[in-house]
Formats: C-alpha cells, structure tokens, sequence
C-alpha cells in the first residue's frame, strides 16, 4: 500500500516538475475545468450497481479525457484529489484513500505512457488533428490504464 502511496506522490511532483512554465490545465483551462468537475461529481456520486452491491463510476473517462487535452501534471492532479474526496467523504481510512489516488494515478500515467508510444496522446490538446495512429494511441491507453487498475485492484 505504501510503496503505491510513495510511487504517485513521486510521479505526482516529477510531473509538476515537467511542466516547464506551462500551466497544468494547458491550453484549454475551460475544457480543463469542465471535465476536472465532472470527474471530481462522478467519484462523488457513483451509480449502485444493479447486480451487486458495487458500484459503478464513469470517472475514467473524465480523467482520460484530461489526459488528452491537459499536461501530465494537470489529470494527475485532478485524478489525485477525486477519489481521495470521495473516499474521505464515505468515511475511508486516510491511508486507504490515498492508496486509491495513488493507484488511480499510476494506472492513468501507465496507460498515457504507453499510448504514447505510439503517437503523443496529449496532441489534440495542443492543437493537433485526429488521425488513426493518434486514436489507436488512445485506444491503447486507456486499455493498459484499465488494466492497469484491474491489477492494482487485484493486488489491494
């Protein structure tokens, strides 16, 4: 749990420290808080699931979104003070809560990484056109980003 913990917090201030005067909400501070709000009332307000007693959250696709339209540091952010609101709002431990942001972090940045890769997941956010080889990016890394939380999930 805490290796997680430490892991985002560190890959949390190294993409601060990317950011190189840019600021984290990059070129679109408007989309940028638009979807930052969505994603933070999405992990505060779950959907129960109707055949279990899970529930389901559409945050992922808020936070993906981010990703591509914001610099690394600006969905970490997000990302990282979501779940975390909405874990202490629900009564969660504090350790647990920021093992849950942390591994929702991890998870995103694993999937941006290897979506880029391929093609800078981020190009659409910098004025960049939509092609094939930018959406399987995408498409790639939302997979290992889910994946990725599948694991880290499985791993808790």
């Amino acid at each position: 749990m805490w290796s997680s913990i430490c892991g985002g917090a560190v890959l949390l201030v190294a993409s601060i420290g990317a950011l190189d005067g840019t600021p984290f909400w990059g070129e679109h501070a408007a989309a940028f808080a638009v979807f930052a709000a969505l994603l933070i009332a999405t992990e505060l307000k779950p959907i129960p699931s109707l055949t279990d007693d899970t529930e389901l959250t559409a945050s992922w696709a808020f936070a993906f979104t981010l990703l591509f339209i914001a610099p690394l540091a600006g969905a970490l952010m997000a990302v990282a003070i979501a779940p975390f609101l909405a874990d202490v709002r629900r009564g969660k431990r504090v350790d647990r809560s920021l093992f849950n942001a942390a591994q929702f972090m991890l998870s995103l940045a694993l999937g941006g990484m290897v979506g880029s890769l391929i093609e800078d997941v981020s190009l659409v956010g910098h004025g960049g056109s939509v092609t094939l080889r930018w959406l399987v990016a995408v498409a790639v890394a939302c997979a290992v980003g889910f994946a990725a939380n599948s694991v880290f999930i499985s791993l808790a």
